[in-house]
């Protein structure tokens, strides 16, 4: 208490701002993990509900990190076509493995190349291709995306799905929330399309 009365009012006001900023930096914080938990946990309950109602296995796994995205995967059962190429991955198991294998071995080969960038003299030129490969990477991970997306919203709102799957990529690079939002939208719908693309009319009737 005496060291504090000793203090000029120059040095009361730093302290009293410092302390200050640093409150303001663990609310702000808070607020941000509390943002981040909250979007995590809607992300994983709208695949959690979409899955179940496919009857996909181990629905449960959508609020797990990485096994949500298989789960994702499962929820349709046709043939994964990779988008622009003439390309389809029979298993969907497989296909999670080898969107796994390009997201993971892209960001390897980015962080090493990336790191390069600090070496005097060549360091520009690693800079400059880190960027190249980052591009690439996004165009990559885009070939995958659309189309998991895509089957996903065609089970339950087929003539939204192209919009819903356009609007879900572009959000995924600058407004992240709004793919929560638009996956709570189709998970509050009941299934159009079976896993089967075989159209739903009710419980007892199905037209293929």
């Amino acid at each position: 208490m005496n060291n504090i009365q000793n203090l000029d009012p120059e040095e009361i006001f730093a302290l009293l701002f410092s302390s200050g900023m640093i409150i303001f930096t663990l609310i702000v914080i808070g607020i941000v993990l509390l943002l981040v938990v909250a979007v995590y946990v809607l992300q994983a309950l709208a695949i959690y509900r979409m899955a179940k109602k496919v009857g996909v296995e181990n629905a449960w796994g959508a609020w797990i990190p990485i096994f949500q995205t298989w789960v994702m995967f499962q929820i349709s059962d046709k043939p994964f076509k990779i988008l622009l190429l003439n390309k389809e991955i029979e298993s969907r198991n497989n296909a999670f493995w080898v969107y796994m294998a390009v997201a993971w071995g892209g960001t390897i080969v980015m962080s090493a190349v990336g790191s390069l960038a600090a070496i005097p003299y060549v360091g520009l030129i690693f800079g400059l291709l880190s960027g190249v490969l980052s591009l690439a990477y996004k165009f990559a991970i885009v070939l995958f995306l659309y189309p998991l997306y895509h089957d996903v919203y065609e089970i339950f709102m087929p003539e939204q799905a192209v919009g819903f799957s356009i609007a879900t990529i572009i959000c995924s690079f600058v407004a992240p929330i709004v793919i929560v939002v638009l996956l709570l939208i189709a998970s509050g719908k009941d299934p159009v399309l079976s896993a089967k693309n075989e159209y739903v009319v009710n419980d007892s009737e199905v037209i293929y």
